[in-house]
């Protein structure tokens, strides 16, 4: 340093802070009391605890219908890439920076800046930083797999748990025969299932609207995704900056030199062996983190829906394919690839202008592809706009901010003025419209949660005044078609009776259908209800009686065929008003 750097401040460019000071942001403050440093560490440590366990819970207990969950994941992702403009463009109005800075305060889970990590009692270099937020995630998993552990124990001595059992199979003739006689009927039972899904065009076969039961490592498994999601671009971002140097000249004529400094802490030097072992540790990481985490998300999904079948991993992962359409379910990886390109950008081009114009060449590819491909569910058409303007206003805010550079929007001016406010005004308006929908869905979610509850309640009572004797079932509501016998078969039935078990509850259904035939209101036919011809043999008017019966139920057959006939109608007619 060639003068005098401020109280707190010292070392190349004035950007170290000196003992008893901690930095947080760009700033080096004094240290606060080491009770009140622990105080802040503790409830930030809570904040997030509480923010991810809400969230995985958010996730995994919502049916595939909902929305919140998605509205969640969207603005996560958009203030995670927004909240960056700060570091994209540098030198931006103040109103501008504390609202990227407020974005990033709600969608980052690691952040230095609230506290110092460089005050007592941690007293951590820019090392121990890196190595603390690479620690991070594991430590929020093995946090959760405590909690998990504690489930597993609950349901082993409840009993509230699905046991599986593997039952060894003689490959003898008779058992191949009797083997294959039960693949025929369960494939005639699962050919049976997608035709009655098909006429229904699929969406009445409400496993979809059912509670799914996973395992405690499947619980893991999701959370583990959630959380590495969530803190993907922050992980990757530390992993670049232990390459992001910075080269210093000191002196002049002989004593000219230059050393190339760490840009995040200046007191390291990028050519020291001991940084050189970091950078190989960072490396490794961001690899890790930058291509084996999406391919491992999108492959856990994958293993599971083939595994489990769509709906269970579906729900099981909602926090990753959930708003998605079934055709695009892999776009979070999409999503993971912009944030990371983002990240590159920032760390790796210095020059601040060609820094804007990729950043925002980036997500005008983004929003193309959104707008070509249209990912989400297209029943849901608000998740796709909701998408679409978060890109957009990132798009827009990174295309106008380049006017700063113009002399024409110097300070003090009034189109700098009416720049400002136009950008601060798109992102709050994209800031609220985010918030509303957030509360809105929370709104519909607890009303519908309080819905199914009265509804449970009122299930239960009519059931217990039934088994009292008090309600006495109509004969419309014995029996249903054959096809909605087969929509009550769900995957927890399945995993709990087995196929077999599934198959003889349908069967068992749809016998008791057939035997109960339709109500003709004709008497049945005996030897007295049929009147004696003359001159006929008892012989003759027993085969006229066989006669009789047998037209009497190709009757009946025809009556119960017309019904299910018009019923069927009828639902397609219900199916076609709601499609339109």
């Amino acid at each position: 340093p060639n003068g005098t750097c401020l109280e707190g401040y010292k070392g190349a460019r004035c950007s170290v802070c000196v003992d008893g000071y901690g930095k947080q942001g760009n700033e080096c403050k004094k240290c606060a009391g080491t009770a009140e440093v622990i105080g802040y560490m503790l409830f930030l440590v809570g904040i997030t605890l509480l923010f991810v366990a809400i969230l995985v819970y958010a996730s995994l207990t919502s049916l595939l219908s909902e929305t919140l969950p998605v509205v969640i994941k969207i603005a996560i992702n958009h203030f995670q890439v927004s909240s960056r403009v700060n570091e994209i463009i540098l030198g931006l109005p103040p109103l501008l920076k504390d609202l990227f800075n407020f974005q990033l305060q709600i969608s980052e889970l690691i952040r230095f800046d609230i506290v110092s990590t460089e005050c007592a009692p941690l007293k951590l270099n820019i090392y121990g930083k890196f190595y603390l937020v690479m620690a991070i995630p594991f430590g929020i998993m093995c946090v959760f797999a405590v909690g998990l552990c504690f489930l597993w124990i609950y349901r082993r001595v409840s009993g509230n748990y699905i046991q599986y059992e593997r039952v060894e199979i003689d490959n003898t003739n008779q058992t191949q025969h009797r083997r294959d006689r039960v693949m025929l009927t369960i494939a005639r039972f699962i050919s049976k299932i997608r035709a009655a899904a098909a006429a229904h065009h699929g969406d009445l076969a409400r496993d979809d609207l059912r509670k799914q039961y996973y395992t405690c490592v499947q619980y893991f498994s999701a959370t583990a995704i959630i959380v590495l999601c969530l803190v993907y671009p922050s992980m990757l971002q530390w992993c670049v900056t232990m390459w992001d140097c910075d080269t210093i000249a000191f002196g002049h004529a002989d004593t000219y030199r230059e050393v190339s400094y760490l840009r995040v802490d200046r007191s390291i030097v990028c050519t020291d062996a001991s940084h050189r072992v970091v950078q190989l540790v960072s490396i490794i990481a961001a690899l890790v983190y930058g291509i084996i985490v999406p391919f491992l998300t999108i492959g856990l999904v994958y293993l599971h829906w083939v595994e489990y079948g769509r709906v269970h991993a579906r729900h099981l992962y909602a926090f990753v394919t959930a708003g998605y359409d079934i055709s695009t379910w892999y776009w979070e990886a999409v999503v993971m690839a912009r944030k990371a390109a983002i990240v590159f950008i920032i760390i790796f081009v210095k020059d601040g202008t060609l820094r804007t114009y990729l950043a925002m060449w980036t997500m005008t590819i983004a929003l193309g592809c959104h707008g070509w491909w249209q990912p989400y569910d297209p029943r849901r058409p608000s998740l796709y706009y909701l998408e679409g303007l978060g890109i957009t206003t990132i798009v827009v805010t990174l295309n106008l901010a380049l006017l700063f550079q113009f002399s024409y929007f110097d300070e003090d001016t009034d189109a700098y003025t009416a720049l400002v406010i136009f950008l601060v005004v798109i992102n709050a308006i994209t800031l609220v419209v985010f918030g509303c929908m957030i509360l809105y869905n929370t709104f519909v979610r607890v009303k519908n949660f309080f819905a199914r509850r009265r509804a449970a309640r009122e299930a239960r009572e009519r059931e217990e005044a039934r088994a009292r004797g008090e309600i006495v079932d109509s004969d419309d509501e014995k029996g249903e078609s054959f096809g909605d016998d087969f929509r009550e078969v769900d995957r927890h039935n399945v995993q709990r009776e087995g196929i077999l078990g599934a198959i003889r509850r349908a069967s068992r259904a749809h016998l008791g259908l057939q035997q109960e035939g339709p109500k003709t209101g004709q008497k049945k036919l005996d030897v007295r209800s049929v009147p004696k011809n003359e001159n006929e043999t008892p012989f003759e008017r027993l085969q006229r009686l066989e006669n009789e019966r047998k037209k009497q139920q190709q009757r009946d057959s025809h009556t119960m065929n017309q019904a299910e006939l018009e019923r069927d109608l009828e639902e397609l007619r219900d199916h076609m008003l709601r499609a339109q």
